[in-house]
């Protein structure tokens, strides 16, 4: 599975989310698709990201082609994978047990979970695999990172830009990375009047979109600052 490059976006602590193409280097970081299917679906549609770091800040800026735009989720505790479209992003640095879920819906609502570890996870989705309760009892809060969105819908595309702080995901004393973490970016793409979602990832599946399967995400590699 090939790294994933988060190239150093300069020196600035700006840590608002970077919607702007401009502020953004030529060419992806990652793309997404559906690894785990032979050909993708009729109605799979392309997605793109760019990953870069500042020094206390990883951001974000998914490009996602969208033929009908919507989440209905509206405030905290929402199942957001379960109302419409969403952006989707797992990290987890390499070290510790801790990871971490963000998503960002069209209409920029967000959810935000840290899960202890990957063995907390399989326990919790084995002994309530209908009932998602208990992942909001693990929501982080509002400020545990930032984003925006914008809807293109003549272009039939939306963006997400994300800025998550470094203190949010470092739990090893680290004040910014000091090695590669985990990372996966992954999409539900809806169409109302039409039952079920069109999954994607940047992760390479093989045996269906299963996004908390951690032996599938890549590296994130954050690439030096110029010298």
């Amino acid at each position: 599975m090939p790294p994933i490059p988060c190239p150093f976006l300069g020196p600035s602590t700006d840590s608002s989310p970077r919607l702007d193409p401009a502020l953004w280097p030529d060419g992806p970081s990652a793309v997404l698709g559906q690894a785990w299917l032979p050909v993708p679906e009729p109605a799979f549609r392309a997605a793109q990201v760019w990953a870069g770091w500042t020094p206390d800040t990883l951001h974000l800026r998914a490009v996602l082609e969208d033929d009908d735009i919507a989440n209905s989720a509206r405030g905290e505790r929402q199942a957001t994978w379960e109302t419409g479209d969403v952006f989707e992003i797992f990290l987890r640095p390499q070290g510790q047990d801790a990871y971490f879920e963000f998503h960002i819906t069209p209409e920029n609502e967000t959810l935000r979970v840290r899960f202890p570890s990957a063995a907390y996870f399989d326990a919790m989705a084995l002994a309530y695999p209908r009932n998602p309760s208990w992942v909001f009892d693990l929501s982080l809060s509002p400020s545990a990172f930032q984003s925006a969105t914008l809807i293109d819908p003549a272009a039939r595309r939306w963006t997400a830009a994300a800025a998550i702080p470094f203190a949010t995901v470092l739990e090893n004393g680290e004040s910014c990375p000091a090695r590669p973490w985990l990372a996966s970016f992954c999409r539900y793409d809806t169409t109302r009047g039409r039952p079920g979602a069109v999954l994607s990832s940047s992760s390479a599946y093989e045996s269906g979109p299963r996004f908390h399967q951690q032996s599938a995400w890549n590296e994130l590699n954050f690439l030096s600052a110029p010298s």
